[in-house]
């Protein structure tokens, strides 16, 4: 650890989950004293406007910090995005399944006032699978998100500058309600293409062949019918035509 570490203070902000533990030892390990908070969606909100340091780290985390907060930072203030620089905000994960992107990533990069929107650092992608879900997705870019933060720690730790890599955020920035109403929309379609699959093979064929297969359906096909009349005309030959 170096002396500059040593004398350095941290303030480490991510989600409560098991990937913001393992962002939390790795901190821990490069810097010996620093704050940890975590927070998730629904959790009432931190207190932090008594924090000054050197150090902030926003490791996959959705809290806002205000511009007071971010100056408090002397050396820098460092977020850890889990998406590419095309989704800002958040549901970057299903935004990218649902527009069939080919690729994902998770992007570093130094902090502002403005939402995803500070000079990037590194961004690092990775191919989404045919059979990708949202949580395989989450899973990838959080180990992802590992790699940079290890890497940006030892920048730190050998003097390295955090320079911007060039790469530019899209200028769109998606919300959770922007998000639970694509979720809505898509959820909507699904059942009525589901219906559709019901109904339309009766609405797209002529009339009398739509009857015969709910004849079908309720009796048995012609063939099925024969097959029944003719065993039971040797079994009862009168009963079958009484």
């Amino acid at each position: 650890m170096s002396d500059a570490a040593v004398s350095c203070e941290v303030l480490y902000i991510s989600e409560r989950s098991a990937w913001g533990e393992l962002g939390y030892e790795m901190v821990s390990s490069a810097f010996p004293s620093v704050q940890p908070v975590f927070w998730s969606p629904g959790m009432p909100k931190p207190d932090i406007s008594g924090w000054k340091g050197d150090w902030i780290f926003s490791f996959k985390s959705d809290l806002i910090l205000s511009r007071d907060i971010l100056k408090r930072a002397k050396k820098g203030a460092i977020n850890f995005h889990p998406s590419s620089p095309k989704y800002r905000g958040v549901g970057g994960y299903w935004w990218a399944l649902h527009n069939g992107d080919d690729a994902f990533g998770v992007t570093c990069h130094h902090m502002n006032e403005r939402i995803d929107y500070g000079a990037i650092i590194k961004a690092n992608s990775f191919s989404i699978l045919p059979e990708e879900t949202i949580e395989s997705l989450k899973h990838k870019a959080a180990i992802h998100s590992l790699t940079l933060l290890n890497e940006t720690l030892d920048a730190i730790r050998i003097g390295k500058p955090l320079a911007p890599c060039g790469a530019k955020w899209e200028r769109h920035l998606y919300t959770y309600r922007e998000l639970a109403l694509a979720q809505s929309a898509n959820a909507m379609n699904s059942d009525r293409n589901a219906t559709q699959l019901v109904v339309e093979p009766l609405g797209a064929r002529p009339a009398l062949e739509a009857l015969q297969i709910i004849h079908d359906c309720i009796i048995g096909s012609g063939e099925e019918r024969a097959k029944a009349l003719w065993v039971d005309r040797r079994a009862k030959p009168r009963a079958a035509f009484g």
